[in-house]
């Protein structure tokens, strides 16, 4: 959710370099949020420290942005080899169980 704010703000230019002024209004846009969902812990999940290493991630290539061609979900992803868990849209994957890399559903039979 962070970096998405982060990108909305600062524009495709946190690709090239960090936008402190769009950073911080994000984060401070993140923490608002983020108090305003119910069930979430009382404090954010990420500090401030956290959101400039995921605006690093961003500007070196470490983090993307991807829009999912099934449901138009825009969701970050990590690079392939920084990768833990398979890409795919967050979305579809708790919609339908199972995202494949290109975001569209596979259905295999295993539920």
């Amino acid at each position: 959710m962070l970096v998405l704010i982060y990108r909305r703000y600062g524009g495709g230019d946190v690709h090239r370099s960090t936008n402190v002024r769009a950073l911080l209004d994000a984060y401070r846009s993140y923490v608002s949020l983020r108090k305003d969902l119910r069930g979430a812990p009382p404090r954010p999940l990420l500090d401030v420290n956290e959101a400039w290493v995921l605006a690093r991630d961003l500007r070196t290539g470490e983090l993307m942005t991807e829009r999912c061609p099934s449901c138009a979900t825009e969701y970050v992803r990590a690079h392939l080899h920084a990768q833990r868990v398979a890409p795919g849209c967050p979305v579809c994957g708790i919609r339908y169980g199972k995202a494949s890399r290109e975001g569209k559903v596979r259905n295999q039979g295993n539920t």
